[in-house]
Order: C-alpha cells, then sequence, then structure tokens
C-alpha cells in the first residue's frame, strides 16, 4: 500500500534479532530499491514502523504476510544454511521454551498468530528518532 501511494518499488524485509534470549535486542530493516529512490524507502520504512499504532494492520495484510513466510519457509528448507540457523541454539540452556518443536510446528505457530501478537511485539520496539539509524549501501553501478 505504501509502495503504491508514493510510487516506490522496492522489497523489504524485517528481522528481530536477540530478544529471546535478552531484556534487550535490536531490529533491523533491510531495503532492496535503486539507487535514486533508496532514501525515499528508507523514510518510508521508518514512517510505516511509526505510524503503525494510528494505521492498524488489517487482518488481510497479516494473512498476507503470514502466506509469505511460509512460502519463504518453504523454499528455504531445502537449503542446509537454513537449517543450521534454525537450529542454532535449541539445546542452549540459556535459551527458555526453545526446542525442536519451534521449527517442527512452525506452519501452525504461523497460523495462531494474531493482530494483536503483533502489537504485543511493537510494543517492544524503540521506534523514536534517538533509537533508530540507518544505514545506506549501494551495490553495483552507481549513477554520478
Amino acid at each position: 500500500m505504501v509502495r503504491d501511494s508514493l510510487g516506490l518499488t522496492y522489497d523489504v524485509s524485517f528481522e528481530l534479532n536477540l530478544f529471546d534470549r535478552l531484556k534487550l535486542g535490536w531490529y533491523v530493516i533491510s531495503v532492496t530499491s535503486t539507487p535514486g529512490k533508496v532514501c525515499r524507502v528508507v523514510d518510508a520504512c521508518k514512517n510505516v514502523l511509526r505510524d503503525l499504532r494510528s494505521n492498524k494492520i488489517a487482518q488481510t495484510e497479516l494473512d498476507r504476510a503470514k502466506r509469505t513466510l511460509l512460502m519463504r519457509h518453504d523454499a528455504e528448507s531445502k537449503l542446509n544454511a537454513y537449517w543450521l540457523e534454525s537450529l542454532a541454539h535449541l539445546q542452549a540452556a540459556s535459551v527458555p521454551r526453545k526446542d525442536i518443536s519451534c521449527i517442527k510446528d512452525l506452519n501452525s505457530q504461523y497460523e495462531v498468530v494474531t493482530v494483536e501478537d503483533i502489537y504485543l511485539a511493537y510494543d517492544q520496539l524503540k521506534i523514536d528518532e534517538s533509537s533508530m539509524y540507518s544505514c545506506i549501501g549501494v551495490a553495483g553501478a552507481q549513477v554520478v
């Protein structure tokens, strides 16, 4: 929806880091766009994140995200690197409630996630200007 309204073309991914093991952590939003539009894309992503309370997530958006994640899991489950990353820390005593069922039951875990669950996680993120940092890198040929 944001892409269409701003006339932007980009791919975005969101990743939480260490929230399952620490009382703090960080998140990374990665975007892929053309060099001429990447700054606008980064700003658009920040604005979407900050406005998530006023622009509520619709159930259809959550359903689409679930389908996307399940398709990605299905595709990546054929790769050894995916399994190594997924299985990391399963036996560590410092990681509570993480065992093989986290991976084995992934489909059913995605199915039960609700919009309210998303907002519970969202409330743990720091989204103010002093807590968000941006880094832009350009790969390949760059227009001078």
